[in-house]
C-alpha cells in the first residue's frame, strides 16, 4: 500500500498546500514486532512491554486524529469546489454542470487526496486496534488491572471549563423592560 523508501510516509494535507502528516513506518513496524511477544510475556517483562504497546497505541491515535482532520479538510474542499462549479454556471442543465464538476482537475485532485487519507486511516485504525488489544492482553497476562495509558501532563491540551450560567425559567430577565403591574380584568367598565 505504501511506497517505503526512507521509513516514512507523508499523508497529503487536505487542502494540498500544507505539509501533511508524516508517519514513521519504521517505528510502527518495530512496535508490530513487539506484538509477537504478547503470547510469551512473563511477569518480569510485562511492565516494559505494556509501556511500549501503550506508547504505540497513544502515538497511533494521535496520527489518526491528525489524519482525520486532514480528511475533513479534503472533503470540505471537494464539496466547496464542486458546489462552486455546479452553481456558478446556471445557463447549462444541472446534469451537465454535475458532469463538469466531476471532471474538473481541482475536484479530482481533492477527491484523490480524500481517498488517499481515507485509505491511510483504515490502515492506521487497524494498527491502533492491534496495539490496544496487545496492551490489554499484556495487562491481563501479568495480572494487572487493565487501564488505558494516559498521556503525560505536558502532552495533554489544557482546557478550562467554566460553569454555564443558566437562568432559572421563572427568574426575571435583567435586560427586559419593566412590565406594568398585573391588573385583574373586571366586568365593570372603568370610570374616568
Amino acid at each position: 500500500m505504501f511506497h517505503q523508501t526512507s521509513g516514512t510516509h507523508t499523508v497529503p494535507s487536505g487542502d494540498g498546500v500544507g505539509p501533511g502528516v508524516t508517519i514513521d513506518l519504521g517505528a510502527i513496524g518495530e512496535y508490530e514486532l513487539r506484538l509477537a511477544e504478547v503470547s510469551t510475556v512473563n511477569p518480569h517483562k510485562a511492565p516494559e512491554l505494556r509501556a511500549a504497546l501503550g506508547l504505540a497505541w497513544s502515538k497511533t491515535r494521535e496520527i489518526v486524529a491528525a489524519c482525520t482532520k486532514e480528511k475533513r479538510v479534503a472533503d470540505n474542499l471537494a464539496k466547496r469546489l464542486r458546489g462552486r462549479i455546479v452553481f456558478d454556471s446556471p445557463q447549462t442543465s444541472p446534469d451537465r454542470r454535475r458532469a463538469e464538476a466531476d471532471i474538473d482537475p481541482q475536484v479530482v485532485a481533492a477527491l484523490d487526496r480524500h481517498a488517499h487519507i481515507e485509505a491511510v486511516l483504515v490502515w492506521l485504525e487497524d494498527k491502533a486496534a492491534s496495539f490496544k488489544a496487545g496492551y490489554f492482553d499484556v495487562a491481563r497476562a501479568a495480572g494487572e488491572a487493565p487501564s488505558p495509558p494516559v498521556a503525560p501532563l505536558h502532552a495533554r491540551p489544557m482546557t478550562v471549563f467554566e460553569p454555564r450560567q443558566v437562568p432559572h425559567p421563572r427568574a426575571p430577565d435583567p435586560d427586559a423592560s419593566p412590565q406594568p403591574p398585573y391588573r385583574r380584568a373586571s366586568r365593570e367598565p372603568e370610570l374616568k
